[in-house]
């Protein structure tokens, strides 16, 4: 059932993109509306719901996310006010037409190949501040597995130092037991969204590192006591 339910989640997503595209061609100046929209329905439709602890601080300009499912994308763009700007990976864009979701709302891809994709990071950053847009960013640079978060990367710590960005941390916790993007299941359950305390980093402190130990240890508490609480639930169901 799950798997079946699943293949539905997929399926209307990859059409709903389908006509988003076209819409955000279309009005133009309406991206952030129908991207919100978007979002809302797809929670909808594979039964996320959320359960935020805290709420985030409408003067930060950057988001560290951690990043385990597309569900993390969608439940944050339905969440937050304001026009965030994701940063993903190049290969997106060169999917026919479904990499148009980045490039049509001005979302920021890099080469993870390319030395020199972190000056033009630093430059598109800087376009889409200019803009009034907040900076959305996984600092693992991919998806995590199991208990714990993998390494932060260097970019997130760059952009916020570079452009004395105020930081909003978030933890998210349940979003690949509700849309499992490898198995391609799909479970209705509550997506914890967790808004840790804002700040403006200091140069030449470990604030990153302690960032990390910081999201990670809270991630890691409230993982287990989820991936337990889900089994117990979906034996029921």
């Amino acid at each position: 059932m799950e798997k079946l339910r699943g293949l539905f989640v997929y399926g209307f997503g990859f059409f709903s993109i389908s006509i988003v595209v076209i819409l955000l061609y279309l009005f133009n100046s309406k991206h952030r509306a129908i991207r919100k929209v978007w979002a809302k329905v797809q929670t909808t439709v594979m039964g996320a719901e959320f359960q935020t602890f805290k709420e985030a601080d409408k003067e930060a300009k950057i988001y560290i996310i951690n990043h385990r499912s597309m569900l993390d994308i969608i439940a944050l763009e339905a969440l937050l006010d304001g026009n965030p700007c994701w940063i993903g990976k190049k290969e997106i864009t060169k999917i026919p037409f479904f990499g148009r979701i980045m490039s049509a709302p001005k979302m920021i891809t890099i080469d993870r190949q390319d030395k020199r994709g972190i000056i033009h990071l630093i430059k598109e950053v800087k376009n889409r501040l200019e803009d009034n847009r907040e900076i959305m960013i996984f600092p693992e640079g991919t998806r995590s597995f199991g208990e714990g978060l993998k390494k932060f990367k260097s970019g997130a710590k760059i952009i916020a130092e570079k452009y004395n960005l105020k930081v909003q941390p978030v933890v998210l916790v349940g979003s690949e037991f509700i849309l499992d993007s490898k198995k391609i299941k799909t479970h209705p359950g509550k997506l914890e969204v967790h808004f840790l305390k804002s700040f403006t980093p200091k140069k030449d402190t470990p604030w990153y590192e302690d960032l990390e130990k910081e999201m990670g240890d809270l991630f890691v508490k409230r993982y287990r006591e989820y991936r337990n609480n889900f089994g117990v639930n979906h034996e029921k169901s």
